[in-house]
């Protein structure tokens, strides 16, 4: 029953592996099958009795991170924040919301605007395909969070982690005019002062006030998503519109192109423009469905590649290393395929579709052609998959192949949104979350009538592995444009921003957690069982013995060892919270009471949702002996 290696094994003390080569770690391999089993944890829905029960369509990417700050040593629980609306009066009845990402995944408040929270008296205010940003505003992160969202009128709000108003800016802000904007949250000049930005809009962070307004926004027919980043290394943001370049204090540092797009950045290119890097990052531009890389410091094109299929426009880049080769490529989605640039491809061959193409999936957006995307390395094996929602389906793809690995119907009229992935519960493991909407009729009409009512509904979803197989991630994801060192763990905001293209080299990506193969071990202690009438309790103390965070797990009471065949289960028990490395939690199970001097077997994780570093240790035995009822 054992599967690891004899030096993870604990000894009888648990604390420590034996053997004598040291302080040895609980790890796992990767898994060879990440995607064998996801579950859907949370399907969220306005119901009967919730503030602005009509509003439950979600088109807008969901954003991750403590808001909500619990007592002095609490363990931090994550929320999500997203957006929703109704379907009728023109989507004008927009509500934010916050969750907590943890089981039972209370609804904390509800906002539609500048009233109190969940107060359905006020008018609506909030747009509802604007992108929502979260992070520390205020400089006092002991309070929590502040929720950054788009007004009706193309302005923004900011709300406490209680759901007040903190602030808002004039309405309309010229700079962040269009569709589906996004939001980011930087200390531009590192004044200890955070600014929030929209397209070319700048405000103070911490009372709305403008701050400088640039003439373009980052628009590629939809948005505008423009981004952050410190081009140049020098300590100081730039504001990246697509089209240009701005410094921190407003003034155009160079243009790129002619028209506006969607932006990321990355150290993709050699000194020669071959791929691979040099220490100067490139500007990839996706605009009317041509991806250009452009020098982060001068704006001047380096490369060109066109997007595959029949599409005009193109979604938000991803930067990521998708295939495992040490260099980073470029994903985007388009009207009906989903496109991986990589500048490694300068023919067509066996492993590239195109001059500058190593992979292209079909997928189906014709209706925007602008959705986002995410990628995750899930199994921890140095390759990455992508997260992708198109206008039927949640997808995921084999980054190296472009192959489905997992999709589930997932209705969507597309905007900009994209998929996240982050540990959206604080249980050690990464989640992907996303939003769905069915208000367009074509909006999943692909969707078998058969399974229509409980697959073409809208709402928000979180996903998990169902079988542990899937590496720890951050539990954070605070804007569109996430990029890993734009915001600390504790959510509040660097003064000095480390540029992404040296220390990671990704956009839109998730960090895994340090160590991502650590792993739980889990083992039980039953105490006596006790009777009372025809029942008797078994309690087991369920102990984490491994180096990784387990989330809630069953325990199973059985007549036999559960393995042997014709074993049945008597009765079930499951931990309530997440168990650190060392921590125990005492569960029970109630079975009926034997009349006479019984075995059973108890089993911890019995539903196999715990991938550990040694599974022979999950099998007590215990005698029940309650005498005749």
């Amino acid at each position: 029953m054992v599967d690891a290696p004899a030096d993870v094994l604990r000894d009888a003390a648990g604390d420590r592996p034996s053997g004598d080569a040291g302080p040895q770690r609980c790890t796992v391999t990767p898994s060879a099958e990440p995607f064998r089993s996801p579950a859907l944890r949370l399907h969220w829905r306005a119901t009967a009795g919730t503030p602005f029960a009509g509003a439950d369509q979600v088109c807008s990417t969901p954003v991750v991170a403590d808001i909500v700050r619990g007592a002095a040593g609490e363990e931090p629980v994550p929320e999500v924040a997203f957006m929703t609306f109704s379907c009728e009066t023109s989507y004008s009845r927009s509500v934010l919301r916050v969750v907590s990402g943890r089981a039972p995944h209370r609804l904390l408040w509800s906002q539609n605007g500048v009233g109190a929270p969940n107060d359905e008296r006020a008018a609506y205010g909030l747009r509802w395909d604007g992108h929502p940003a979260v992070g520390d505003l205020d400089g006092n992160p002991a309070n929590g969070l502040e929720v950054v969202a788009v007004t009706a009128r193309l302005g923004l709000a900011a709300f406490r982690s209680d759901g007040r108003l903190y602030w808002q800016s004039m309405e309309p802000l010229a700079g962040m005019s269009g569709a589906n904007p996004s939001i980011s949250i930087a200390d531009l000049d590192g004044d200890g002062v955070a600014e929030v930005i929209s397209g070319g809009a700048v405000v103070n962070g911490r009372t709305g006030a403008v701050r400088w307004q640039a003439a373009t926004r980052g628009s590629n027919g939809q948005g505008p998503l423009s981004v952050v980043i410190d081009l140049d290394g020098d300590g100081s943001l730039e504001v990246i519109t697509g089209s240009a370049v701005y410094d921190a204090s407003g003034r155009a540092r160079f243009r790129m192109g002619t028209g506006e797009g969607f932006a990321a950045v990355g150290d993709l290119l050699d000194g020669r423009g071959n791929a691979g890097t040099d220490g100067v990052p490139e500007v990839a531009v996706m605009a009317g469905g041509t991806l250009t890389l452009y020098d982060g410091l001068n704006g001047s094109a380096r490369w060109t590649a066109r997007l595959r299929g029949a599409t005009a426009l193109g979604g938000a880049p991803t930067v990521a290393d998708f295939d495992g080769d040490g260099r980073a490529e470029i994903g985007v989605a388009g009207g009906d395929q989903y496109t991986l640039f990589d500048p490694d491809c300068r023919a067509v061959g066996p492993e590239c579709v195109a001059v500058g193409v190593r992979w292209a999936t079909v997928t189906e957006d014709t209706s925007s052609n602008v959705t986002s995307s995410t990628v995750f390395d899930f199994n921890g094996d140095g390759a990455s998959e992508v997260v992708y929602n198109d206008e039927e389906r949640f997808m995921v793809l084999d980054g190296r192949t472009g192959r489905v690995v997992f999709e589930d119907w997932n209705p969507s009229q597309t905007r900009t949104e994209q998929a996240i992935v982050a540990d959206a519960d604080g249980d050690g493991q990464a989640d992907i979350i996303f939003g769905a909407n069915q208000c367009a009729a074509f909006a999943g009409n692909t969707i078998p009538a058969a399974v229509a009512a409980t697959q073409r509904i809208p709402g928000l979803e979180i996903w998990t592995s169902g079988d542990g197989s899937w590496v720890a991630a951050r539990p954070l994801w605070n804007e569109h444009g996430y990029h890993i060192d734009n915001i600390n763990d504790d959510g509040t905001i660097p003064r000095r921003e480390a540029p992404s293209w040296r220390t990671h080299n990704t956009f839109r990506l998730n960090r895994a957690r340090d160590r991502t193969l650590l792993a739980p071990n889990l083992s039980s202690v039953p105490a006596a069982p006790t009777c009372s009438g025809r029942m008797a309790s078994v309690c087991t103390s369920v102990s984490n013995r491994g180096d990784a965070p387990v989330g809630a797990i069953s325990v199973g009471v059985w007549d036999r060892d559960p393995s042997a065949m014709g074993a049945r289960r008597l009765g079930t028990g499951a931990t309530t919270r997440v168990l650190m490395p060392g921590q125990s939690e005492r569960v029970c199970a109630t079975i009926d009471a034997p009349s006479v001097e019984t075995r059973v077997w108890v089993r911890v994780d019995d539903g196999a949702s715990a991938r550990e570093c040694d599974e022979g240790d999950n099998v007590a035995e215990v005698t029940v002996s309650c005498g005749p009822a």
